[in-house]
């Protein structure tokens, strides 16, 4: 019986594992697959700048469970690619070593380190449940506790994506854990070291985003770096210091360390360059999805550290994977439709089309899909085993990666 092991509960992980037993079966074919992963759910991590962040996660075991699909809990301390084995620390006294006939690394990304002195012990972010979860506790104190230096004032540093949905969502999250008047008195300070607010290009949209600041409440320091963080105080590179109980970081994901594990080539963010078909380049039997791999959206574009394309990018490693060892075809991964739905809070959303980032739908409109999105399309699927099978194929994919 052939071995494949995938590395990664995230979303490409999850996607390659459902894909692959999809193809596995659609081929009669006699393939043991096992997923390996530190946690036995899945992170809805573009969720984490919503409130209640201890309700995003999903348990992926019954599916898997369901499937046949095998799971091992653990960390990935060793790749031998000459050797075809990989070694999991299961606790800190207990490893083992596996055998795979193919292999796939879906194991994410993970914070960018900034040099930034007093970042690691007096900041904050979402970049992983537990992250999320800490964050929240720490909101709870700060909307709750008085005569704290700047706990009323709340800054996040960078204005992407991440950044901007984060500073949207800030009021309602202290909310929670609080009133109304307590919510409105907070100041929310964005910082970025770049000119301009969201992702580049940003002609398009920066009017969108002005206003949805102004309506908001949330001041923007743009062309600013933090040079030193205290416990109730940030310094920016102009002198100025600003006095703030929070900072919450939304700057920079680079690849999962395991990409260091092969001596191949990566790219600027630590991700391993790969083929059409998502091959590792410089190693036989190895695919990478999501997150750690550096792959071509189209002609001119690279895939993004998103969901929008790790589930795809998944999907054809799984379906690759599996057709290697049934010696049939590959599909070449390509996404070309690109599209971002930002959360603008109690203002709406903001819908774009295309790398340019022509912008589609705004308000309520927009809202209600970014919900949509949210609560629905970036889940996995349920129910029996042919339930689950039916939103496994390949192709099932783009119905996630163009919303």
């Amino acid at each position: 019986m052939k071995k494949l092991i995938i590395v990664g509960g995230g979303f490409a992980g999850l996607k390659a594992a459902l894909t692959a037993a999809f193809e596995n079966k659609e081929n009669d074919g006699n393939i043991n697959i096992t997923l390996v992963s530190q946690n036995d759910f899945l992170v809805m991590r573009p969720r984490l700048y919503e409130s209640n962040p201890e309700k995003m996660r999903v348990p992926f075991r019954p599916m898997l469970d369901t499937l046949g699909i095998n799971f091992v809990e653990g960390l990935v301390s060793k790749i031998v690619p000459t050797e075809h084995t990989i070694s999991i620390k299961m606790t800190r006294a207990l490893e083992m070593e596996i055998s795979y006939d193919q292999l796939i690394l879906a194991a994410g990304s993970v914070s960018k380190s900034l040099p930034i002195p007093g970042l690691k012990e007096h900041s904050w972010n979402i970049n992983s449940y537990q992250a999320a979860i800490a964050l929240d506790g720490h909101l709870l104190k700060v909307a709750r506790l008085k005569n704290i230096g700047g706990q009323n004032r709340f800054v996040i540093l960078g204005a992407g994506i991440t950044g901007i949905e984060m500073a949207m969502e800030l009021r309602s999250r202290i909310h929670v854990h609080s009133d109304d008047a307590t919510a409105a008195a907070i100041e929310i300070l964005l910082i970025d070291q770049a000119d301009h607010i969201g992702p580049a290009p940003s002609e398009t949209t920066a009017e969108v985003f002005e206003q949805a600041f102004k309506e908001a409440n949330i001041l923007v320091k743009l062309g600013q770096t933090i040079t030193n963080i205290t416990l109730n105080s940030i310094l920016l590179a102009d002198g100025e210091e600003i006095e703030t109980a929070t900072v919450i970081v939304t700057t920079g994901l680079q690849a999962n360390p395991l990409a260091d594990l092969l001596d191949v080539e990566r790219d600027a963010s630590g991700r391993l360059t790969v083929d059409g078909s998502l091959r590792v380049n410089g190693v036989k039997n190895i695919f990478a999805a999501g997150d750690i791999a550096a792959a071509k959206a189209d002609d001119a574009h690279m895939a993004l550290m998103s969901c929008q394309h790790a589930m795809p990018m998944g999907a054809h490693a799984g379906y690759n994977a599996v057709h290697s060892l049934l010696g049939l075809p590959h599909q070449k991964y390509a996404q070309p439709d690109y599209s971002t739905c930002v959360d603008l809070g109690e203002i709406g959303a903001l819908l774009t089309k295309g790398w340019d980032r022509q912008i589609v739908m705004t308000g309520p409109e927009a809202k209600a899909l970014k919900q949509k999105i949210n609560g629905s399309y970036i889940y996995p699927p349920d129910g029996n085993a042919a339930d689950i099978l039916a939103h496994s194929h390949i192709d099932a994919h783009w119905a996630d990666s163009n919303q």
